[in-house]
């Protein structure tokens, strides 16, 4: 996700890379999981930047999938979305 509001909105499992950026040793911590959600923004820039993150990943081992959520963002998503989300990658 990108920011703190996303994470204490999905719960635990989640992390924030704190805005669209990501850095290098960021790309290989995420890279360490077998299963990597990406969840940003659904505005066209940040799913631009969603999309090269996966391609980063896609490099390693594991599975990387970007989820697009209807909402602005985790945030601002609806309860039946959030525990759709949870029952799919968190569980």
């Amino acid at each position: 996700c990108e920011g703190c509001f996303d994470i204490w909105r999905i719960g635990p499992g989640a992390v924030a890379a704190m805005g669209t950026a990501y850095s290098r040793t960021q790309l290989l911590r995420m890279s360490k999981f077998p299963l990597r959600v990406i969840c940003l923004d659904s505005e066209p820039i940040a799913q631009k930047r969603a999309k090269e993150l996966c391609e980063a990943l896609a490099v390693f081992p594991g599975r990387t999938i970007n989820v697009r959520l209807d909402a602005k963002d985790a945030a601002e998503a609806s309860e039946e979305e959030i525990r759709q989300l949870r029952k799919e990658f968190l569980l």
